[in-house]
């Protein structure tokens, strides 16, 4: 039976819990999941949550300091729905969003709530309590 997000490609440019989790979540539902991790490896290597986070992902190692390791990471995001990222691993914020932004469907942004660069709260949550 294929899953919901079928065909879809997500690369995924986040470490510990909060950008992989939702990468888990969208690859139980049938999207392809490539996790970018630096050449040390994700924070969370060796935890005991790591490898749940983690499971039915492809890995992929990416030095964004060298020239080979930025030009894999731009190969990898041409060929990108989303993009998921958190503002821990720093990672997007070293790729140029300006220069990649027109090269994929959206950005999701884990940082333990909804988000969205350049979006206010309030645009995102359906109260008048927040601003």
């Amino acid at each position: 039976m294929a899953g919901a997000l079928e065909g879809i490609r997500v690369i995924e440019l986040a470490q510990g819990i909060a950008g992989p989790y939702p990468g888990m979540l969208l690859v139980e539902q049938g999207a392809e999941v490539i996790k970018l991790e630096p050449p040390h490896g994700d924070v969370a290597r060796g935890t005991p949550g790591f490898h749940i986070w983690n499971r039915s992902k492809q890995s992929v190692i990416a030095d964004l300091e060298t020239s080979a390791g930025y030009a894999l990471v731009q190969q990898l995001l041409v060929t990108a729905n989303v993009v998921l990222t958190d503002p821990q691993s720093g990672a997007w914020y070293r790729i140029s969003p300006t220069a990649t932004s027109s090269l994929f469907l959206k950005v999701l942004e884990s940082a333990g709530v909804p988000c969205a660069p350049g979006v206010p709260l309030s645009a995102l949550f359906h109260d008048e309590h927040v601003a």
